[in-house]
């Protein structure tokens, strides 16, 4: 059943990480004559609109040529229709100095209306965008800032952008109401889909957290993620830190990469740490230089979950900032099956209990320790057949075993992902043994016992007991091999019970009644 479970949870997780190019929504084919043949650079922005009207009009107005403008897209208010106008090939004129390295998309409908961004219009805008970025190599990142106040102080900015941003002076679409971090954040969901997402953490994001030092919000430099960053500024030795944490969905090897606006006063070698699956490494970043895009750091592994993160410290080169903004986890695979567990060891620490180890297996998200008194019971995990779930952990000791059996054991690797890893060949141990004398009890006082009283147990080769009353185990405070000392637990049964010792050598019983506190005595 175990491993049918495990094939299941591989399927299903293989299933959801592969990726698919985007596809390019319907378009209805309406040219304008409002365009300017071939490209003099390469496309590198998408600009967002607003008609500032209907849809209709809009497709009339950019094909008149009286108008002087026009846009290669124009998205319908419900999102049932999108016309193309201008062939992507060609520059559409629809945003001043941007005209020649940009796409241009005209959403209907007003930059001051929040009811302009429907479930309607806005899941095509998403499916639009996207097949853009990936066909034309577009960064599906939201850069800060804007131009000056005239075109003689230009906009410089590239990924997905709004027309305010290009004029400032004179525009103020896609509006307040545009929410820029979902828009890029399902865009790159279209770009990598199912398990696969890129996981862009925003230092405004739930996975960003500050864990120490005062940290400052900036809004001014340009080539920023998002409306703002952090910066902090340096020290000799780390005062402050700043962690992204992702929830990584699928185990595997992700390109980890940092975002943030560049400048003078920016530490040269700010240090960015990423905890992963194999361990942590260190990266002396320039801030200085290679800003507003993203800075690879390396590929890594991750398991699922949120046990991995990105920290950046203030311990640079004192006299500077370090900035935190966004950090991107790009998933690149799904972890293969693990390898087989290596260095299988047993020992044994009692006539009744062994001691396993092992080493860790790459990929691994834990192991299970299979146990059987014959090959036969282990292979077909049937009639003695026993195993342990330890997690991540390389050894185990497992008790209650019996004397003088040899068991037959194993250790499997498995992760989520990449499925389950083939048994390694079993091996075997055998228990001591049973050279010493059983435990006998003398004396059990007092009897009767009250809830949370302490009970003393006399008698013989009581060293390494445990007791139970009442089926309930007990806590030893006081051990010896003629005297044992523990509180009556409070969850003993009460009446009439039954005191047992046992050690690896046997075990030892007599009678004893447990009674309740008398009312208003607390139980300890």
């Amino acid at each position: 059943m175990r491993i049918a479970l495990a094939l299941c949870a591989f399927l299903l997780s293989f299933a959801s990480g592969l990726s698919a190019q985007p596809v390019k929504p319907a378009c209805i084919w309406d040219p304008s004559p409002n365009y300017t043949a071939g490209r003099s650079a390469t496309i590198d922005t998408v600009v967002i609109h607003t008609t500032e009207g209907g849809y209709s009009g809009a497709v009339s107005w950019l094909k008149n040529p009286s108008a002087g403008a026009s846009a290669h897209y124009v998205i319908k208010e419900d999102g049932t229709q999108i016309t193309q106008l201008v062939a992507d090939s060609n520059t559409s004129w629809h945003a001043t100095y941007y005209h020649s390295r940009s796409i241009g998309i005209e959403c209907a409908g007003y930059a001051g209306q929040a009811s302009t961004w429907t479930q309607g219009i806005l899941p095509k805008l998403y499916d639009l965008v996207a097949w853009l970025c990936y066909t034309y190599n577009v960064q599906a990142v939201h850069p800060g800032g804007t131009a000056g106040s005239s075109s003689a102080q230009p906009y410089t900015g590239v990924g997905l952008v709004g027309h305010y941003q290009i004029q400032p002076w004179n525009r103020s679409d896609p509006g307040a109401y545009f929410d820029w971090n979902t828009f890029v954040t399902e865009v790159n969901n279209r770009l990598n889909p199912g398990g696969g997402n890129d996981i862009i953490i925003d230092n405004v994001d739930a996975g960003y957290s500050v864990n120490s030092g005062s940290w400052s919000s900036g809004t001014s430099a340009a080539g920023k993620y998002g409306a703002d960053y952090r910066f902090m500024g340096t020290a000799a030795s780390a005062t402050g830190e700043s962690e992204w944490r992702p929830n990584i969905q699928t185990t595997g090897t992700y390109e980890v990469a940092v975002y943030y606006p560049q400048g003078t006063n920016r530490a040269p070698d700010a240090p960015f740490t990423v905890d992963h699956a194999n361990g942590s490494n260190t990266y002396q970043v320039n801030q200085q230089t290679n800003g507003g895009a993203w800075y690879v750091l390396g590929n890594f592994a991750f398991f699922s979950g949120t046990g991995g993160a990105v920290y950046l410290r203030n311990n640079a080169t004192t006299g500077f900032v370090v900035l935190a903004d966004a950090v991107r986890f790009r998933f690149l695979s799904a972890a293969p099956a693990p390898s087989a567990p290596t260095g299988l060891a047993a020992t044994a620490q009692s006539p009744t209990s062994v001691q396993f180890n092992w080493n860790w297996a790459t990929w691994s998200d834990g192991f299970w320790l299979d146990i059987a008194q014959s090959a036969a019971d282990l292979s077909g995990q049937t009639g003695t057949f026993a195993n342990y779930y330890a997690g991540q952990a390389t050894t185990y000791t497992w008790a209650g075993l019996t004397p003088n059996t040899t068991y037959y054991w194993r250790v499997y690797a498995f992760n989520t992902q990449g499925g389950n890893h083939g048994y390694p060949t079993p091996t075997s141990v055998t228990t001591p043994p049973n050279t010493g004398t059983a435990p006998t009890i003398s004396s059990v006082t007092p009897n009767p016992a009250t809830l949370g009283a302490v009970l003393t147990i006399d008698g013989t080769n009581l060293t390494g007991a445990t007791v139970s009353i009442g089926g309930q185990a007990q806590s030893i405070t006081s051990q010896s091999a003629t005297q044992l000392i523990m509180p009556v637990h409070a969850a003993t049964p009460t009446g009439a019970q039954t005191v047992v010792v046992t050690t690896a050598q046997g075990s030892a019983n007599t009678g004893i009644t447990i009674n309740a506190p008398s009312a208003g005595v607390p139980l300890i």
